[in-house]
């Protein structure tokens, strides 16, 4: 049963202005990206992913940030085309996207090595995450290409 979810956008108290930015990995594709500093000390960048269920961080900066992981929380993920992911739940205990700060938020952690690989041959920039639908849903996220930011509310 597919379930459709309709948010009422109410006046937000605090409405958040997040700076994108556009990588060309070939003629005419892009991913957005948006930075991210973890914990106050790594920082990276997340591809803003509308079709991720769940926001998402690289193993890597996982094991450097020494993050809770949660117990019994293998889950299983799939990406378009590929087969099953092995995929872990943690808690961040503090993301943060320009002014916007997220603190013990729950993620899933998965490799990101074949990513970073791709984007090497792209851009400089290494990700660290996919901001998913979780967060881009539950704080009402409106992309603004011709502004080349997101505005996130808080109610």
């Amino acid at each position: 049963m597919i379930h459709i979810f309709k948010k009422i956008h109410t006046k937000y108290k605090r409405r958040y202005s997040i700076p994108i930015e556009l990588v060309e990995l070939e003629y005419n594709s892009y991913h957005i990206v948006v930075k991210v500093e973890m914990d106050d000390k790594i920082k990276g960048y997340f591809i803003i992913d509308t079709g991720a269920s769940k926001t998402v961080v690289d193993n890597d900066f996982v094991k450097e940030l020494d993050c809770e992981s949660l117990i019994d929380s293998e889950i299983q993920s799939r990406g378009i085309g590929e087969g099953e992911i092995e995929t872990n739940m943690v808690t961040i205990r503090k993301m943060k996207f320009s002014d916007f700060v997220l603190y013990d938020y729950n993620c899933a952690s998965i490799d990101f090595t074949g990513i970073n690989q791709m984007y090497s041959k792209y851009s400089d920039k290494k990700i660290s995450g996919l901001l998913g639908s979780d967060i881009l849903f539950n704080y009402n996220a409106i992309i603004d290409y011709n502004k080349m930011h997101i505005l996130i509310d808080i109610e």
